[in-house]
């Protein structure tokens, strides 16, 4: 596959649509990423996106992607339990994909790609089993959506 028709990092303009809503930027503080943070302690998100081709012409490229978000929290915020922090993670991420109708995002380099996507959420929230594996002072209550998206580039 040629640098023409590579896809783009699906991870950046999924995480700069989430992050421009104020809700879910305020749940998570700017927490958003591929991966768990060093310090899981104060709400996050974990974003995992996947491709696969469909077509291809002269002028564009299809694919049909795949997002699937993880809201996670590991201590009470306010009233909230954990569970709940994580479940309005994910309900705010879902909000703000479904809703968003078709969005356009374009790289950054010169030259930069332009990419057309449209989210819409498939599953979720649904509530996982706690992650213990950072011992019992760092259990991470988290809860997960997904959600497709047809995707060309241009």
């Amino acid at each position: 596959m040629t640098a023409a028709y590579a896809l783009p990092d699906l991870h950046i303009p999924i995480r700069e649509q989430l992050l421009a809503d104020a809700e879910f930027a305020a749940l998570v503080g700017g927490r958003v990423g591929t991966r768990a943070p060093d310090n899981v302690l104060a709400p996050y998100a974990v974003i995992r996106c996947s491709a696969n081709p469909l077509s291809a012409s002269s002028r564009s490229v299809g694919w049909r992607g795949g997002v699937q978000l993880h809201g996670c929290a590991a201590r009470d915020v306010g009233d909230l339990s954990p569970e709940q922090v994580a479940w309005k993670i994910c309900a705010a991420a879902a909000r703000v994909l479904d809703r968003s109708g078709q969005q356009t995002w374009t790289e950054t380099e010169p030259g930069g790609r332009s990419l057309t996507y449209t989210p819409r959420v498939t599953a979720g929230p649904l509530p996982m089993d706690p992650n213990t594996s950072r011992g019992p002072d760092a259990v991470v209550y988290w809860a997960l959506i997904t959600a497709t998206m047809p995707i060309h580039l241009r």
